[in-house]
């Protein structure tokens, strides 16, 4: 009897595993043996030391720009590694020498506290030194073969930052890999009798999908993603330019998007697979012991739900912090000298009013916010348990968004919500003093929190497989804001094509202060060579 038992329970841990789940615990153990490798080496390699000159003026300078840089956090280092490019590589002088450039990119980052001091192998240095050397080397034949100055600098930094990143971060860019690998092979067997066949560049489009919706990859990284993916090569820099053009192509074709949105509304599980993995590779490794597995999942759900919430305290206070600076700077430079010079005098109430409802109205979204609960939590343990196990009941279901109708009535119903809210917040603003140029800037930051707010909730969706009730209040709010929230987001893209303030910062800023730390740097070392030779 006790073998009896002894055997139920192994049978019942020990499940057998899906097809996705041998190939996963498979290549996620592979990974770990490089990752394993890479850093015993860089255990025993000589590392790359930074003076300290200059470090605490480039690390509150690198803490005002990101303030300034419209993107995700886990994309701040590639875009200051393009940045440093930017400055530092010439698409003017084809004989220009770069031989010390994969060193001063290293000292700039560790000065601005992206790199930790003595932690960088010093063979790094080399590898940047020969990506340089190339990608430079294929601007010019571009060039040659007359692409725009502005389209092929654009593809050799989109490729040069993400890859010299790579450099840095290899183990992490591993295991990424083969999580981006598994999902892509999960989705194109999910989708196949939807859209195999019937997408054009349909593999490529998945892959940029995959990278977009789960991980918030840019095109950059999309770029050197699909470069590296491309293992034939190119027998021609024509075949190489011709590929530029594909990726662009593809990256914003309708059908890659809408794979991103249907990759959003069912990811779900594979984003906190995607974290378990980073925070419990062990788990993965045991992969084949179900209870355990799913139990880690469940506890890695529920801090993924904590991790959220204070993301979302956080973004509400930034977002606080930014309309109410902004406005103030604005009604310093509009609002007060528009008021003297019309009225002769402040007018307080529209000046108070536009100072204090944004921030106050963003304040009040954390009421309207809902994490997800139990039920959500049992289903996306249940996606997985299907994922990985062969199981005897029903299998997953992608959740489909229903498409309205597209009918006349209902665009002219949309069309008249924005008139209506519009024009009746126009009337109510006139009837309490607000001039032409209040009632503009009152629109304008009202769009930018309900923006803002929008882009918080999306972080709730993100891990939601039943779609929570955020209540009545957060019905009658999408109705009365949806307006705001569409031209704060169209603002937004206009903001983030064309960042005026990163632009002002990177001229007048950064230029001269990077240009200063490097001679700093450079007679500090004279002074030093000269002490040791007396």
């Amino acid at each position: 009897y006790d073998l009896y038992i002894s055997v139920k329970f192994m049978i019942k841990n020990y499940s057998n595993l899906s097809k996705q789940g041998h190939d996963l615990q498979g290549q996620f153990a592979n990974a770990l043996k490089q990752v394993d490798a890479i850093e015993l080496y860089n255990e025993t390699a000589i590392k790359v030391h930074v003076a300290g000159v200059g470090g605490t003026i480039s690390t509150a300078y690198e803490q005002l720009r990101n303030a300034a840089e419209y993107t995700e956090e886990h994309l701040l280092l590639q875009r200051t590694i393009r940045r440093f490019y930017k400055r530092n590589l010439s698409f003017f002088d084809k004989k220009a020498n770069y031989e010390n450039l994969g060193e001063e990119l290293i000292i700039e980052l560790t000065q601005s506290g992206y790199l930790q001091n003595n932690s960088v192998p010093k063979s790094c240095i080399n590898e940047i030194n020969n990506l340089v050397e190339t990608y430079h080397g294929l601007y010019w034949q571009m060039h040659s073969h007359r692409v725009p100055a502005d389209k092929a600098s654009g593809w050799v930094l989109d490729t040069l930052s993400v890859s010299s990143e790579i450099v840095f971060n290899k183990s992490e860019a591993i295991k990424t890999e083969v999580f981006a690998e598994f999902a892509r092979v999960h989705y194109r067997e999910t989708f196949k009798n939807k859209y195999a066949g019937k997408v054009e560049n349909y593999d490529t489009a998945l892959v940029a999908a995959v990278y977009k919706a789960l991980l918030k990859s840019d095109q950059a990284t999309v770029r050197t993603v699909l470069m590296q993916q491309n293992t034939k090569g190119f027998s021609s820099i024509k075949e190489f330019i011709n590929f530029q053009k594909h990726v662009d192509e593809v990256y914003d074709a309708k059908s890659t998007e809408q794979l991103v949105r249907l990759i959003n509304k069912n990811g779900a599980p594979l984003r906190v697979l995607k974290r378990l993995m980073d925070e419990s590779p062990e788990v993965i490794s045991r992969l084949r012991e179900r209870d355990a597995f799913l139990n880690s999942y469940q506890a890695q759900t529920d801090k993924e739900y904590q991790v959220i919430s204070k993301k979302i305290n956080r973004g509400i206070l930034k977002s606080v912090a930014f309309l109410f600076i902004t406005k103030v700077l604005i009604g310093l430079a509009i609002e007060i000298p528009y008021d003297y010079y019309i009225v002769g005098a402040i007018v307080w109430f529209p000046l108070v009013v536009n100072l204090l409802f944004p921030p106050l109205y963003m304040a009040s979204l954390k009421f309207s916010m809902k994490l997800p609960s139990g039920p959500n939590t049992s289903e996306l343990k249940k996606y997985v348990d299907d994922l990985f196990f062969e199981t005897d009941g029903p299998r997953y279901n992608l959740v489909a968004r229903t498409k309205s109708q597209d009918s006349t009535l209902l665009n002219f119903m949309y069309t008249a919500m924005f008139l209506f809210v519009f024009t009746f917040v126009t009337l109510r603003l006139a009837t309490w003093g607000f001039s032409w140029v209040h009632i503009v800037i009152f629109f304008l930051f009202l769009s930018t929190a309900s923006f803002l707010g929008f882009r918080l909730s999306r972080l709730i969706s993100e891990l939601e497989m039943v779609t929570t009730n955020q209540g009545s209040f957060a019905v009658i709010r999408d109705f009365l804001y949806t307006p705001f929230i569409l031209v704060g987001r169209w603002m937004s893209d206009k903001y983030s094509r064309v960042n005026i303030i990163a632009l002002i910062l990177d001229m007048a800023i950064e230029l001269p202060l990077k240009t200063f730390l490097r001679l700093l740097r450079q007679w500090t070392q004279f002074l030093n060579d000269k002490k040791d030779n007396l």
